[in-house]
């Protein structure tokens, strides 16, 4: 079934997706003994690999959801270390089944469309569309468009 998911993109949604689920889902039957099981979804970390990223072929784009965020501003492993200590601790203790997203504020940048290059969410249909969702439209250099690296297309609104 290597075409299944023939997108890097949406294959990632989907393992990230499936995660969430098993992260609920071992949320009660380990909560029944006491644990706590939850997950933290990172954003541009400054780390080597965190770093070349906005220097490759997507580095444009990414670079603009970054600069667009609530921070402006790529994480250090500090922050990744801070996340991690808050929901390990006794002030979390009701915390549990969930992921905490530790971007920076890049997610609710794309979702609001406020990064440069990402339709309007709740604008006209124009702008690019996967499966009715608006993704981002960017030019490489064979004039091909295509979503950068790691980031996940934004939502469709609610209707109704």
């Amino acid at each position: 079934m290597p075409d299944a998911l023939p997108h890097s993109g949406a294959a990632y949604t989907f393992a990230k997706r499936a995660n969430h689920l098993r992260v609920q889902a071992a949320s009660l039957t380990r909560g029944a003994r006491g644990a706590r099981v939850n997950t933290i979804s990172l954003g541009v970390v400054s780390t080597p690999m965190g770093r070349a990223d906005p220097a490759g072929e997507s580095g444009v784009p990414m670079r603009a959801l970054i600069e667009s965020s609530g921070t402006g501003r790529n994480g250090a492993p500090n922050d990744i270390a801070e996340a991690t200590a808050l929901l390990l601790s006794p002030a979390a203790s009701f915390i549990t089944g969930t992921d905490l997203l530790v971007d920076g504020g890049v997610i609710a940048a794309t979702r609001s469309a406020a990064a440069p290059g990402w339709p309007a969410r709740h604008g006209p249909a124009g702008g690019r569309r996967r499966h009715g969702v608006p993704v981002p439209v960017t030019a490489s250099a064979t004039g091909s468009a295509r979503a950068p690296h790691g980031v996940r297309p934004a939502p469709a609104p609610l209707s109704g």
